[in-house]
Parts: structure tokens; sequence; C-alpha cells
């Protein structure tokens, strides 16, 4: 940002006051406040107002020169210039902001015009030197400073400008003792203050060894600090102070400044964003969206519009506001490929959101693009389908997975697994379909030689073997799952419970009385109070015509489950007593 000292302002709208109007009053007011913003809105309708003020017409320029809108700047300069002509003031901002606009032949022109016009006006001289070091003709720019020093030898302008002569150059250290040159001739210069806040900065980016680095970058904070005391209207300030904070990665403190800067130039644009990416970065998403949504709409803005609108759905989703963010990825996809990590979060947000067939489609639209960073997408993806009983989806997904070379991983045991018991669980209850169960069988062994004492995988293999009616086979793997559990009866007590159940249950269906009665009996002097285990004691004793002793067992149950509704029913059958 480029500042212009202004120094005939109050004096030039005290004079535009007196025929001047509403539009007048109005700009005054938001200029005296430094809301440049504000003013500007009114500057068309009050020069109407002052169409014979040159000097008014000139303090409506330094508004927009302000703003950086120098184009506006340069055309309400030349309004004051057509007023009056010649006017050196008018002349040196007319040939600056040609300057800063990249017109250098133009301003150089109009520069000389005004040294000739006043040759004993030594800003003539320093603008036409500022002229010449942006064009980079350095010589003569240097010349020109010598000019304006020798018209007045403590004039501290010159020692500005030979600074950004230095500064031009990259020659930093110089840049800072001709500021600071300034600065000892007058403290108050806000203008050098802020350049020799700029030469720290420049000087630490450059600097290799990190103390001194760090020292330098508090140098320039702590002059940008002294600026904000002596002008706390002074957004140039506060927008550099927070960027220097941003790019330190101190983003609450950047946050802070750059929230200054945007209070004081709602225009500003990279202030703007500059502090959306702070209270991005802070976890502020509550503050960060509403600014990025600003940016996000800002023509000014287009190098970075998408980038604010992808932080601004990962905002929402942060903050857990599933379907704001869900409208922010679905407007984004529309014109933007989103990586592997954002369509993550796409789905997930849908999913949070209650739609699960939308985040499903978006979990498998990732997959397929990227196939080789989704492994874990996979796994998750497939067992959602597993929990949702989309048998067939999940098992697809899981071999899918299996079938990605870089996903070969540990969890492949488990995979397996997971498609025996999507196989298995798919075939209803009290049906046979010997193809399913067979693979479910075969995905079962597979993981078992991949992790040989997992319990609760045998179990549902010896499920699938008894479903096959391969008895024989499932009584082997019962025996060696009780055989093995016995180790750890507490830790395996769940998975021993189930394979005395469905041991049981195959002597049941072979009528095998006698297994069946050794076999809960077995059960129940491991666990004492399983009901289970008795009524299956009473069934064997039913079944070998021992009414008395199916009879004690059956009360048994009822004594550790009274509310044991087969129990019961046994019993009245028997007429037990």
């Amino acid at each position: 940002m480029k500042r212009l000292t202004i120094i005939f302002v109050f004096f030039n709208f005290g004079i535009a006051l007196a025929a001047g109007g509403a539009a007048t009053d109005s700009l005054k007011k938001y200029y005296e406040d430094k809301n440049y913003d504000k003013a500007a809105a009114f500057v068309p309708d009050a020069l109407k107002e002052n169409q014979k003020d040159w000097r008014f017409a000139e303090s409506c320029g330094d508004i927009y020169f302000e703003l950086e809108k120098y184009p506006n700047a340069l055309q309400t300069y030349l309004v004051a210039d057509d007023i009056k002509s010649y006017q050196t003031s008018v002349m040196r901002k007319i040939g600056r902001t040609y300057s800063i606009m990249g017109k250098h032949k133009e301003a150089i022109n109009i520069l000389i015009k005004a040294t000739k016009e006043d040759e004993k006006d030594a800003y003539n001289y320093l603008e036409l030197a500022n002229a010449y070091t942006r064009a980079d003709s350095l010589t003569k720019a240097e010349l020109n400073i010598q000019r304006a020093k020798e018209i007045n030898k403590k004039i501290p302008d010159a020692a500005i400008a030979m600074g950004d002569l230095y500064f031009k150059q990259r020659v930093y250290e110089l840049a800072k003792s001709n500021y600071e040159d300034a600065l000892a001739l007058n403290e108050n210069l806000i203008e050098a203050r802020s350049k020799l806040a700029t030469s720290y900065y420049w000087l630490a980016q450059r600097e290799i060894d990190e103390a001194l680095r760090k020292e330098l970058f508090t140098r320039s904070l702590n002059e940008w600090n002294k600026v904000t005391k002596q002008d706390p209207k002074n957004s140039k300030a506060f927008f550099e102070q927070g960027k220097i904070l941003f790019f330190s990665g101190l983003y609450t403190d950047a946050a802070n400044s750059l929230h200054q800067f945007v209070t004081l130039r709602p225009s500003g644009s990279l202030g703007r964003w500059y502090l959306a990416q702070s209270l991005y970065e802070i976890g502020a998403c509550d503050s960060a969206a509403p600014q990025l949504d600003i940016v996000s709409r800002d023509t000014l803005m287009d190098s970075v519009r998408i980038k604010s609108k992808f932080m601004m759905a990962r905002c929402y989703f942060d903050k857990k506001y599933w379907q704001k963010s869900t409208t922010a990825f679905e407007d984004l996809i529309k014109t933007e490929k989103l990586e592997e990590e954002d369509m993550r979060r796409f789905a997930t947000a849908y999913l949070n959101a209650g739609d699960s067939t939308k985040a499903f489609n978006i979990f498998e639209q990732s997959i397929n693009m990227y196939p080789d960073k989704s492994c874990r997408m996979m796994y998750n993806l497939a067992i959602m389908y597993f929990s949702k009983k989309k048998y067939d989806n999940s098992v697809n997904m899981f071999n899918k997975r299996l079938a990605t070379a870089i996903c070969k991983d540990s969890l492949e045991a488990k995979i397996y697994y997971f498609i025996g018991l999507a196989k298995f669980f798919s075939v209803p209850p009290d049906s046979v379909n010997t193809v399913k169960l067979g693979e479910a069988r075969d995905a079962f062994t597979t993981s078992l030689s991949m992790d040989s004492l997992n319990l609760e995988t045998r179990l549902y293999l010896a499920d699938a073997i008894s479903a096959l009616k391969d008895y024989e086979e499932a009584e082997f793997q019962f025996n060696l799952i009780i055989s093995r559990g016995m180790a750890d009866t507490i830790a395996n007590g769940k998975v021993l419970k189930s394979a005395f159940q469905k041991k049981c249950g195959v002597y049941y269906d072979k009528k095998n009385y006698s297994a069946l009665i050794k076999t809960g009996t077995d059960w129940s002097n491991l666990f004492l109070n399983d009901a289970l285990a008795y009524l299956y004691m009473g069934i064997g004793y039913q079944g070998q015509e021992d009414i008395a002793n199916a009879c004690k067992n059956y009360k048994k149950v009822i004594k550790l489950d009274p509310k044991n509704g087969p129990a019961k029913k046994l019993i009245k059958g028997l007429n037990c007593d």
C-alpha cells in the first residue's frame, strides 16, 4: 500500500464546506474519521457540489489514492487540474499516481513540468526522484534527491527518498539507515516509520540466523506498534502487522491486528483473506466463515476465491455444521475436483446429515478416483455397508481393497472374517444356500490361515460348516475352540458359551442325546449359572426318556432364569412337580 501525505486536507475541506452540501458534509465526516471506504461513496456527488473548488477535488483524489483505487484517484486529480492548472501539489499527485500505475513516461513528464513551475520547491524534485526510482532510473533519482537537499538541507523527506532508492535496489540495511535519519529529524513521520518497519521485515526475510531473524521481525512489529499508537486508524499499519504475524504462524495475534484492519478498511480484500485464514487456523470457524464467504464473492480476489470456498466447506465440517458443509462442497464440485481428504469430508458430512445413500455414493466416487489413497476409506465403507446389512456391497468393497496392491496390510485377516460374516448372514434363517455358505467357510478359513488363534473366526467357521451339514468337522472345530478357550475362561467366556451352545445344537439335530447331556454337563461345570446349559441337559435327558432328570434340569433353568419361556413350557408338558 502506498500512503499519501496529505498536507492541506482540513484546510481544503474547510473551504469546500462553504460551497458544499449534504454529500460534502457526509464525505467530510467519514474522511475525518478515516473511514475512507464510506467517504469514497460520496465523492461523485460531493464533486458536483464543489465544481469550482480544485482543492476539494484534490482531496477527493487523496481518498481514492488511500484506497489504492489509482485510476479513480488519477481521474479526480485531473479534475482538480482542469479547475486550476499548474498547481504543483496537484501535479505531484498526478505524477505519483501515474508512476505507481506504471506509466513512467507520463509521470516523469508532468513532474519535470512541476520542477519548472516552482524550481525552489524541494518536494517537486523529491517526487520526481521517486518517479525515477520506480522507473529504475536510479542515477537520475539520486541527482534529484541531491537537488532537493540543496534547496532544504534538513528536509527529512530527502532521507526517505534516499531510503526508497536503496529499498528499490534491495539494499535494505542502507534503506533502514536513511529512514532512521528521517526519523532523527522528525520522529513523528509516519511514512518514515512505516518504511523502517518494512525494511526490518525484509531484512528478517533475508536473514539465515534464526535468532537474528526473529529479532528483526520483532523490531518490525515494534515499529508498526508505534505507528498504530501514533495513528490508531492507520489501516496499513494493522495490515502489515497482521501480515507479519500471519506468516510467522502467530494466528491469534494476526487475527486481532487484521480484524482492526478490516474494521478500518472493509474493502481491503487481501487483509480480509489473511484474517479469514488466521481465524481458520485457530479453529474459530464461526468467525472465519463470514470472512471466507465475503472473500469467495470478491471479484478482486479471483486467485483465492476457490481456496476460500474450500476453507469454508472445511470450516463448516470442523464445526459439525453438516448441512452447510454439504452445500459448500456441492457448490465446489460444480467446477472443482476434490482431493481425497475433501471427498471424505464431503461424504462424512452427508452421513452425519442423515443421507447415507448420498454419502455412500460419494465414498464410492472417491475410491474410484483415488484407489491408492483409499485403503482406510474402502475398509470403513465396507464396514458401513455391513452394518446396514448391505452384504453384497460390503463384500464387493472388501474385495476391491484386497485387489489394491498398496492396501496389503495386517487388516486382511479381519477383512476375510467380515467377508465370511457377510456371506453367512446373507443366507436367510432356516434355509441352505450351499454356494454362499461355502464361500463363507472359505473366507473364514483364509482368515484363520492368517490369524489361527482367533476363536471368534473359528466359531463362525464351525457355524458355517454346521449349516452345510458337515457335523463331524463342525464338532471338531467346536472342540478346538473349547480346548483353546479354556486357557482364559474370563477373556474367552463369550466365545466358549457360544461354542458349547452351537455344539449342543449339532447334537440336538443329530438326536445324539448322550453327547448333548455330556456337553451340557461340561458347560455347566465351567459356567455354573448359565441357564442355557441346563436347558440342553434337560432336553438330552428328555430325549432319553429320563423324565426325572429332565424335570430337575428344567427347574434349574427356572431358578436361574424365572422368565425362561421354553423351560416353562417343557415343565408343563412333562407335568413336573
